[in-house]
């Protein structure tokens, strides 16, 4: 399991923890400080690391998940450095993945969205492969099987794939 990084512990966030956790104990889990008690309640479940700040996350993690709102972004973006070869999962959908390349100056940015039973299948997600780094993470989640839309948009979706 690759090392994550999370910038901004929520409760979206605090779930993926619990799960990836549950399913991989041995996994390395960095968290970025903010919300005291929501990172304390984590770290008294599991092994996860607090650090001292967002870029110290980064210089960790080789995947990233954000969960910050849009508004706080640029700032975000301003303070912190990525390596090329991270993978920065934006977990809030609302704005196009070129634009988040754009705020974090990094070619690999994707969104994550998530799909409902009903709706149709994205005609630009692909299914993933079964054990991949992406799918391991987000099939945590739930137990039903994910999509990858290109390099835009992971799709959570509750249809199986072919």
């Amino acid at each position: 399991m690759k090392k994550i990084g999370i910038l901004g512990v929520d409760e979206l966030t605090a779930q993926l923890v619990r799960q990836l956790f549950l399913a991989a104990p041995d996994a390395q889990v960095f968290l970025s400080p903010g919300q005291p008690e929501r990172i304390n309640a984590l770290a008294m479940d599991f092994p996860c690391w607090t650090m001292a700040d967002n870029q110290a996350v980064i210089d960790e993690a080789e995947l990233l998940l954000v969960s910050w709102p849009l508004y706080a972004l640029p700032e975000l973006a301003s303070q912190i450095r990525l390596r090329p070869a991270q993978m920065l999962i934006y977990l809030t959908a609302g704005l196009p993945a070129a634009v988040l390349r754009q705020i974090f100056r990094h070619d690999h940015c994707v969104i994550m969205s998530q799909a409902t039973p009903l709706a149709p299948r994205r005609p630009d997600a692909l299914a993933i492969a079964p054990g991949t780094p992406i799918q391991q993470i987000f099939a945590l989640l739930n137990e039903m099987p994910m999509l990858i839309g290109g390099v835009d948009t992971i799709e959570i979706s509750w249809q199986a794939t072919p």
